[in-house]
């Protein structure tokens, strides 16, 4: 998926991930609902397009210093496009594993900052793994890799998947093609009516069941 999709994924997860948390009751306590949401939204925006730092820098979506550093950090350590290094499921547990280090050593204001920065971050990335899982390259999986050694070991054979896509490669899904317009129209969609919802949630209820 292309740049301009991702974001839109960013965009739609960002919403349904605040709506869930606040569905739940799990949004964080003391803290404006809406506040809440203004911080996840930004950093869910760039979670949805770091994934494609691993590109040559001329290519990368975001030409900030930050993303210098990471695109070269990357680089060092052998990534490529769409390598394991950021498109795989090990990318979200490294996420996750660095949030879970910083809460260690945060005080309680720092912790509800890095929740939230974190919140957006994962739902971010999720948003890209889910999309580029909708494309013929599919994504990485260190899980299925795992498996898939340990059948290789047992039973000799070697054709287990060790990727996650849901469509056939086939050019119809391509990047940038009639599939990825398709979705992005499904993607409006969603932000549209997720940004009701949000909005919706805010007007007195008498106002909206009247």
């Amino acid at each position: 998926m292309t740049g301009k999709t991702h974001r839109l994924g960013g965009m739609v997860c960002a919403m349904a991930g605040y709506s869930l948390l606040e569905y739940k009751g799990l949004l964080i306590n003391d803290v404006d609902p809406l506040l809440q949401l203004t911080v996840i939204y930004p950093f869910a925006l760039y979670g949805s397009v770091v994934s494609d730092l691993d590109h040559h820098w001329e290519s990368t979506p975001c030409k900030d210093i930050v993303s210098w550093v990471i695109n070269k950090i990357l680089h060092i350590t052998g990534a490529k496009h769409r390598s394991w290094h950021t498109h795989s499921d090990a990318f979200l547990v490294f996420l996750l594993a660095i949030g879970n280090l910083l809460l260690h050593f945060a005080t309680s204001a720092e912790s509800i900052i890095i929740n939230l920065v974190f919140s957006g971050l994962l739902l971010g990335v999720i948003s890209h793994m889910i999309l580029d899982s909708l494309t013929p390259q599919g994504i990485h999986s260190v899980v299925l890799l795992l498996i898939s050694k340990v059948i290789t070991a047992i039973t000799g054979k070697k054709n287990f998947p060790t990727k996650i896509r849901f469509v056939p490669k086939t050019p119809y899904f391509a990047t940038d093609g009639p599939w990825e317009e398709r979705v992005r129209k499904v993607l409006w969609l969603f932000c549209f009516l997720l940004l009701l919802r949000i909005a919706m949630s805010y007007l007195p209820y008498d106002l909206v069941f009247q």
